[in-house]
């Protein structure tokens, strides 16, 4: 049988953000999004699917590098005219979210189809991805693509993230919304459960909602770390939320230099709407998606350990166990110590 093969490409570049649910790409992708070249933001969970099959040895190397070329390939093709662009209204990374509204909307009358190619090549417009959790398995994107790809890591300190991740964990195992997750998963005694718990090595179905969050928080921060500090790629950015909202400045300078790009006519007016700088780590913006996440206001009174005190009776509260509890407070000390964290205070 003849290999797959791929030759003629339409992507210019791709600049995909990733990290754990309740991260803060929503914020960032919202910064990118304005910054010009940078398309509107987009999920591709084809791409986390084909590189999770990787990983378990279930596709040809060939199949998997021509798959995501035509995926690339597809989603920029698409997004220059519209088509699939996202227009519910309610919905974060919608185009009506978005400060560039009328780009979007405009294209839907322009010119599509065979026109794309040339005007991917004129424009050399960065197509924009959100993932989820996906450095630890994306070697194959990054040997696809090469050059063309620009990988920006998020990370948070794991007790912001927790409530997020438990209330995930606690909607996803209910029987009504399985037919809603579109992610690769694999058989267990009890029924299923994403592919890489088998790695974890622990009993999956007996955990409740906040062990599954923290047991699944430290495998990838453990994949993760590993595979950065195997791959040290020129194309790969890790930029701490705490660092970036409450001194953005030399964190903008490095994305721009990083991205080619520079700021777009909307990107302060972006900043300011999502309160950057920020006196506090958790003085983001009041949205109701925020809120159904486990989103809260600051404390005024509070100082940056009291906050994350707060976060860490809240997994108490959760009864889970003091294996989960031990584990939670060793990813947490090694965040602080890596990113300084304490040195803010």
């Amino acid at each position: 049988m003849n290999n797959f093969i791929r030759n003629k490409n339409m992507l210019n570049e791709v600049l995909i953000v990733d990290g754990l649910p309740g991260c803060g790409k929503t914020l960032f992708t919202s910064i990118f999004s304005s910054l010009k070249r940078i398309e509107i933001q987009q999920y591709s969970t084809t791409l986390e699917n084909l590189c999770a099959l990787n990983y378990l040895n279930k596709i040809s190397k060939d199949g998997l590098v021509s798959m995501i070329k035509i995926e690339l390939d597809l989603l920029i093709y698409e997004t220059m005219m519209s088509r699939n662009t996202n227009f519910r209204f309610d919905d974060l990374s919608g185009a009506w979210k978005n400060k560039l509204f009328f780009k979007y909307f405009l294209r839907l009358f322009s010119k599509g189809n065979e026109e794309m190619p040339k005007l991917i090549q004129d424009k050399k417009p960065i197509l924009h991805l959100s993932t989820h959790n996906l450095l630890a398995f994306s070697s194959p994107i990054f040997e696809a693509i090469g050059n063309k790809l620009k990988f920006i890591e998020i990370v948070r300190h794991p007790l912001y993230m927790i409530i997020q991740q438990s209330i995930n964990h606690k909607k996803w195992s209910l029987e009504k919304n399985l037919e809603r997750q579109f992610h690769l998963m694999i058989n267990s005694q009890e029924g299923s459960q994403p592919y890489y718990f088998n790695e974890i090595k622990i009993n999956f179905d007996k955990l409740n909602p906040t062990e599954r969050a923290i047991y699944e928080m430290h495998y990838h921060y453990e994949k993760t770390a590993k595979f950065r500090n195997k791959f040290r790629n020129k194309n790969l950015l890790t930029i701490p939320f705490e660092l970036f909202v409450i001194n953005p400045q030399p964190w903008l300078e490095k994305i721009l230099e990083f991205l080619n790009t520079s700021f777009g006519k909307k990107t302060n007016k972006v900043l300011k709407n999502q309160k950057i700088p920020r006196k506090f780590f958790a003085d983001g913006i009041s949205l109701e998606a925020y809120k159904k996440c486990g989103w809260e206001p600051a404390h005024g009174n509070l100082s940056e350990m009291e906050e994350l005190n707060l976060r860490k009776k809240y997994v108490i509260q959760n009864n889970v166990s003091k294996e989960a509890l031990n584990l939670l407070e060793l990813i947490s000390a090694k965040y602080e110590k890596i990113y300084n964290i304490h040195n803010i205070n």
